[in-house]
């Protein structure tokens, strides 16, 4: 008896997987029209229902099955409809109820705002990205209450600024250098009228309702992936623009949803005679759906002044609340923002490149691919009282410095000095000292090679940071340039003491390519104090190479270059620089030989290379901003202890003599050395 029991109740388990009935949806439980949809399996469970459904009649995440218990229709949690069937809900007479949920549904949000896709913005709008490049599996939701709401002003002065913030304000409530680190472009077209505007203040009224955030449940879609990896397999870093032209720039990970509204008064308008507008143009960057820059209309009143009319914009609420500002009642407004599905995003946070969100390996496959960029270059001013200088870097932006500290990122810094005053007979050498400790910041010491004054000595010193821009704010830049940092680690020994040092570098000669090096030091102390470390760069003729040579020098107590000293323990790096967007901001000039001696200070002077008006070099070097230059020579015999003066008319090679320099050997009588040049200030 007891196995024919069990085994009509397995046949009853499986006629049930095939049972299909006609079902009666009503939508809320007072209403009284009914939708008939046949043929729905009972054993289906409802998040399957939910999906037949919506391809049936209208339904959406914002309606809710319910479930009859003692006659009171109890609404059923999203996370239960994968754990009830359809047959556990529906009345004897097949009836099915749905509810609407009175409470904010985050895939609805999602679907409807498309936040699992990238933003671009355009010249006048917001845009979400064509293809999606995650997908949300879940978020952290938060609600305000009366902490949600809002007052505030916007303040600009000009009608350019006017356009960016409120533009951006409106749905990313973020300062425009926030958008700039992420790779957005802010130019200028110009139109037929030019006006300059009086100071304003644009108000806003704002209720953020709630806020999700899902940066930990983002997952890449697939063709994200493979975009992706077919631009690294390529060696096209310019694919990575066009992969952000479909996917978006990037995408916030937490979003404000409610409402706001922005509004001002009219304001004085000074018009000149060529009458040219300025517009701002926004190269990239982030956005919501599709949100049109309103343009404010302008009247004439007489040749000189004009008066602008109250400017209006509206985020949120029922669409049909308001059409223009003396129409808006905002309580009405305010009102309407009790239905999630009346809200609109109004402020974006956490804005984070979509190629940061890849994984770990990929992530770094898609920077360095990209190749090292100038992640930030300044000139600053410095006084220099004795005879060794130390400038630290402390003016660092927090961005960047968390970048350089960052490994993965391996950055480095290239300095180079120039004094201002341009005192006669005086040189200056440089090198790096990297922090030990963390709370350290990083330094260049400066030595005043030869010529020291008691006086101070007024410098300029230009600095950059080069490294893998691991933020990925690099859609921007000339993907043409091509920059490399090659690394020497010498460690000193008693043993075998070396006072030079010649190495073939592991790339092919070519003129297009430039070469500058840096020594760097991770202490600085008694053992090194008083070391100058020198350089240049050789053609090697029979392998077509480029080659680098490295000497030391040592200053005795009067700071007189006293002799060739062993190669302390340090670091070299070769900054190797090609395709310069800017052609005229690179190059290699020769010298022009003009055999002057000064044996006096042990210094020979014997070439300069002079400014002229041929000569690509003069406007660069009368503008006193440091360059950073080498010394190149055809061939590794003709390398010696040679350093480089910037001026502002020339740059002049100093050679440190030694007891050898009258021979006719002597290095200093050579005169195919020729002077590399690099301005990154023109052309980033």
């Amino acid at each position: 008896m007891e196995v024919a029991t069990n085994w009509f109740a397995k046949v009853n388990v499986i006629t049930n997987l095939f049972t299909k009935v006609d079902v009666k949806v009503i939508k809320e439980s007072l209403s009284k029209e009914c939708i008939l949809v046949p043929n729905l399996h009972s054993n289906h469970n409802l998040s399957k229902i939910r999906e037949i459904l919506k391809e049936k009649m209208e339904m959406d995440d914002t309606l809710l099955f319910t479930q009859n218990k003692n006659n009171i229709l109890a609404e059923i949690s999203r996370k239960d409809e994968e754990i009830l069937n359809l047959g556990d809900i529906i009345s004897d007479d097949n009836v099915l109820y749905l509810k609407k949920n009175l409470e904010p549904d985050w895939k609805y949000l999602n679907e409807k705002y498309e936040l699992d896709h990238g933003r671009i913005v355009t010249l006048d709008k917001f845009e979400v990205a064509k293809q999606k490049a995650f997908v949300m599996k879940d978020c952290v939701m938060r609600k305000f209450g009366a902490n949600g709401y809002n007052i505030g002003r916007i303040e600009y002065k000009s009608s350019e600024e006017r356009m960016i913030k409120t533009n951006l304000f409106l749905t990313a409530e973020a300062d425009v250098q926030e958008f700039v680190k992420l790779g957005i472009s802010f130019g200028r077209s110009e139109s037929e009228k030019t006006k300059s505007e009086t100071n304003s203040t644009c108000r806003y009224i704002e209720h953020n309702k709630i806020s999700l955030e899902f940066s930990k449940y983002l997952v890449p879609t697939d063709k994200f992936k493979n975009e992706v990896i077919n631009a690294i397999n390529s060696e096209d870093a310019e694919r990575f623009k066009k992969i952000t032209e479909n996917f978006g720039q990037f995408i916030p990970t937490e979003v404000y949803l409610g409402g706001k509204v922005c509004f001002e008064g009219s304001k004085n308008f000074e018009g000149n005679s060529k009458e040219n507008v300025n517009k701002t143009a926004i190269g990239a960057g982030a956005g919501t759906s599709e949100i049109k820059v309103d343009s404010s209309s302008v009247y004439s009143k007489g040749n000189s002044n004009s008066f602008e009319h109250e400017f209006f914009k509206l985020l949120g609420g029922e669409s049909n609340c308001v059409e223009k500002y003396e129409e808006f009642n905002k309580e009405v407004w305010a009102q309407s923002l009790n239905d999630f599905r009346c809200w609109d995003c109004i402020k974006y946070e956490n804005r984070t490149s979509i190629f940061q969100l890849l994984p770990k390996n990929l992530r770094k496959d898609v920077y360095v691919s990209a190749g090292k960029k100038i992640l930030h270059i300044k000139t600053d001013d410095f006084e220099m009282s004795d005879v060794i200088g130390k400038f630290e870097l402390k003016n660092i932006p927090q961005n960047i410095s968390q970048i350089f500290q960052n490994k993965e990122a391996e950055c480095n810094i290239f300095a180079t000095v120039i004094d201002i005053e341009q005192i006669k007979k005086t040189t200056f050498s440089w090198k790096i000292l990297y922090p030990s400790k963390k709370n350290e910041h990083p330094r260049i010491i400066i030595h005043c090679v030869k010529g020291f004054q008691k006086r101070k000595y007024k410098l300029k010193v230009n600095w950059m940071i080069i490294g893998y821009d691991i933020n990925f704010n690099f859609i921007l830049s000339d993907f043409n340039l091509q920059l490399k940092v090659l690394k020497d680690y010498f460690e000193a020994s008693s043993s075998t003491p070396i006072i030079d040092n010649k190495k073939i570098l592991d790339f092919e000669h070519d003129s297009e390519i430039l070469c500058f090096g840096i020594p760097a030091l991770s202490e600085f102390n008694f053992s090194n104090r008083s070391l100058v470390i020198g350089h240049h760069f050789y053609k090697v003729q029979e392998k077509n190479k480029v080659g680098r040579y490295i000497f030391s020098y040592s200053l005795d107590d009067n700071n007189n270059v006293s002799n060739y000293v062993n190669l302390p323990t340090f670091t070299f790096y070769i900054l190797i620089i090609s395709n310069f967007p800017t052609s005229d901001a690179y190059g290699i000039l020769p010298f022009k030989c003009n055999n002057k001696s000064e044996k006096l200070f042990k210094l020979k002077q014997h070439n300069t290379l002079k400014a002229t008006e041929s000569n690509s070099l003069k406007s660069k070097c009368m503008s006193l901003t440091p360059k950073y230059v080498s010394l190149f020579s055809t061939g590794e015999n003709n390398c010696g202890p040679i350093l480089l003066k910037q001026k502002s008319d020339g740059i002049k090679t100093k050679y440190i003599n030694d007891k050898f320099c009258e021979k006719e050997i002597c290095i200093c009588r050579k005169n195919d050395h020729k002077c590399v040049f690099f301005d990154p200030n023109r052309g980033i």
